[in-house]
């Protein structure tokens, strides 16, 4: 496993992926003020715009630029790379020949308003047309591109979840599927509500730790942005798994909670546009003709991010386990939140604070072991290990290997995917 100088605990190099939360501070602007960063467009980014028939905007975020925006009653495509050779985004993803286009412009007469499925050549210019106003008479929801197929999911309205995903591998002959529809950004990939990392083309669930209510909402660049739907809380991700919290303002949430309670339904406020300018990372939400324009501090969100892309994956019952705060590696072994772990193992734990003392009990066999001592009792057997627990941002993290083989599991490690695997 790969070791990473990050800090130093006890005397002993640790590498700390806990997760970062700071509040986001907000301002009230009209509808009509624009965004803090509107460049002109020009070239092939003014085509793409086109095509879209929407207003829009050149962005920058975390050194690369983007286009971005929508139209004030619609949901805003999901931004472009325009830094690269080709550009990419969620709702424009280059094939390696050709560009794929959905954008959901869903209201409520799909028979009229149905944005089409293009296939476009570098340039931009439309290769082939599918017209969702007089084929599926549906909108589009989402699409994705995974080795030689094209995939759509289509809804009836804003309001519905997906009734059907279709895919072609020639784009004119079309098919419904039981599949979900692929996502990819960089080395991760997502099917519905499942993930595969690193490279790799297993699609796992993925098993939260305190997150019931997080659910995927927009894409920033190279991060991923997930949102509470109960506390409207923002989470950064470089993979759908490990996040950096932001949280929301209170005063806001309580203006969102009045909004939903008025809509009488789940409600997340819909963001005009996500950008960078400055040193902040920037979200405006719309709340009727009002715009929210939130911020937070740019410098600590990134650094935390790129840390987060080091840590390692666990997997359990062919599902990632998510931790609240990401594992750790000290001196090449890898520490975990105690308490998920053990929930998913179905092991009893129990806690005493004046020592700082945990037993874990499964099977006939319980292990006991205290923060910063190497010294265990395995039924009540002395052992030593080769870590000890630690407490880190108020989790005890303890040593993988060594909890899950007395505990009765085999533990093996992917180099190439960074992942402990139990079993």
């Amino acid at each position: 496993m790969r070791k990473i100088l990050a800090g130093i605990i006890a005397g002993l190099f640790l590498v700390n992926f806990g997760a970062y939360a700071a509040e986001m501070n907000y301002e009230e602007i009209s509808e009509n003020d624009d965004i803090l960063q509107v460049p002109e467009l020009d070239g092939l980014s003014k085509q793409f715009s086109d095509i879209w028939d929407i207003s829009t905007y050149y962005v920058n975020i975390n050194g690369e630029n983007f286009l971005s925006g929508g139209k004030w009653n619609e949901h805003p495509p999901l931004p472009i790379n325009l830094s690269g050779e080709h550009a990419n985004g969620a709702n424009f993803i280059w094939t390696g020949k050709y560009y794929f286009s959905g954008y959901n412009s869903a209201t409520i007469s799909p028979d009229k308003y149905a944005t089409p499925l293009y296939l476009l050549d570098e340039t931009g210019n439309i290769v082939k047309k599918l017209d969702l106003r007089t084929t599926y008479k549906q909108f589009v929801d989402k699409i994705g591109y995974l080795n030689g197929t094209y995939y759509c999911a289509l809804k009836q309205d804003a309001y519905t979840e997906p009734e059907k995903v279709i895919k072609s591998t020639d784009f004119e002959n079309w098919e419904e599927t039981d599949e979900e529809v692929p996502w990819i950004l960089g080395e991760v990939m997502w099917a519905g509500d499942k993930v595969a990392v690193s490279n790799s083309e297993d699609f796992l669930n993925v098993a939260y730790e305190n997150a019931e209510g997080l659910t995927f909402y927009y894409m920033l660049g190279s991060w991923l942005i997930y949102r509470d739907s109960m506390t409207y809380d923002y989470y950064l991700s470089n993979d759908g798994v490990y996040f950096v919290k932001l949280d929301y303002p209170k005063a806001l949430a309580e203006k969102a909670d009045a909004e939903a309670a008025f809509r009488r339904s789940l409600y997340l406020p819909p963001i005009r546009c996500a950008y960078e300018f400055e040193n902040n990372i920037v979200f405006e939400e719309r709340y009727g003709r009002t715009i929210a324009r939130l911020t937070t501090d740019k410098a600590e969100v990134y650094r935390q991010l790129d840390e987060l892309k080091h840590a390692p994956y666990v997997v359990m019952n062919d599902q990632i386990l998510a931790f609240e705060t990401a594992p750790v590696i000290e001196d090449d072994f890898t520490l975990v939140p105690m308490r998920f772990l053990f929930e998913q193992m179905g092991a009893e734990v129990t806690w005493d604070d004046a020592t700082q003392t945990a037993t874990a009990a499964l099977n006939n066999k319980s292990v006991t072991f205290t923060i910063d001592d190497t010294e265990a009792e395995v039924n009540n057997s002395a052992v030593t290990m080769d870590v000890p627990a630690r407490l880190i941002n108020d989790k005890t993290m303890v040593p993988l290997r060594f909890l899950s083989e007395e505990l009765g599991y085999t533990v093996t490690w992917d180099d190439a995917a960074n992942t402990a695997i139990i079993e």
